[in-house]
C-alpha cells in the first residue's frame, strides 16, 4: 500500500477535536455524508471544511479526480490559494483518484494513512472528503462500494477523523443512497436536514 500513500508529512495542526460544520459541531471519529443535485451543493460544506483544515494546519484528504477535483481545488484556491499551495508542498493537503480498487484494499488504504497521520499529528483532526461519483467507478459495483461504505466507518471511528462522503443524488439510484444513508448514522444523529442540498 506504500505506493498508494498520499505522503503527509510531519507538521503541527490546532488540537482540537471539534469541527464545526454549518449549524452543528461534529466530534472526532464522525463518518459523515452529505448528499446534492447542483455544482453549488457539492462545494457548500466540503470546500469550507477542508478551507479550515488547510487554514489551522490540519492534515486534509480530497479523494476525486478529472473535472470533479478541478471544481474542489477551484473553488479552495478562491479564499484560500497561497495556503493551499503552501499545505500541498508541505504534504498536509493530498488527493488520490480512489483509496483502492476492492473493499480490501481501500479499508487498508484508510487504515494507513489514518495511523500514519495519527502517529504523525496526535492530537488533531484529520480531515477526509470522498466524492462518492468519483469512487464508485473504482469498484467492480455499486454493491462493493456500499460494503465499504459500511465498514470504513470503524476505521474512522476510533481515530481522530472527520470525513464526508460526498453523494451527487443525480449520480445514484434511490436504492444505493438509501444503503448510503443507513452507511452514515452520524447523519441522522445530527440532523439529516443539515447534509442535504
Amino acid at each position: 500500500m506504500r505506493e498508494r500513500s498520499l505522503g503527509i508529512q510531519a507538521e503541527r495542526g490546532a488540537g482540537s477535536h471539534l469541527v464545526g460544520l454549518p449549524d452543528v459541531m461534529v466530534q472526532a471519529g464522525s463518518h459523515l455524508a452529505t448528499y446534492f443535485s447542483s455544482e453549488a451543493g457539492r462545494v457548500r460544506i466540503a470546500v469550507p471544511f477542508l478551507r479550515e483544515g488547510i487554514e489551522l494546519g490540519q492534515p486534509c484528504f480530497l479523494i476525486a479526480s478529472g473535472k470533479i477535483l478541478e471544481r474542489y481545488i477551484k473553488a479552495l484556491e478562491k479564499d484560500v490559494k497561497a495556503e493551499l499551495a503552501r499545505a500541498r508542498k508541505r504534504g498536509l493537503f493530498a488527493t488520490a483518484p480512489t483509496p483502492g480498487l476492492t473493499v480490501e484494499e481501500a479499508l487498508a488504504f484508510w487504515d494507513d494513512q489514518v495511523s500514519a497521520a495519527m502517529s504523525t499529528f496526535s492530537p488533531t483532526i484529520v480531515r477526509i472528503v470522498g466524492d462518492m461519483a468519483c469512487v464508485k467507478g473504482s469498484f467492480a459495483d455499486v454493491h462493493q462500494m456500499l460494503i465499504f461504505e459500511r465498514q470504513v466507518g470503524a476505521v474512522f471511528k476510533s481515530s481522530p477523523t472527520v470525513s464526508l462522503c460526498q453523494y451527487d443524488v443525480r449520480e445514484f439510484d434511490g436504492p444505493t443512497l438509501l444503503e448510503a444513508i443507513k452507511a452514515h448514522p452520524d447523519v441522522s444523529d445530527l440532523g439529516f436536514a443539515k447534509f442535504v442540498s
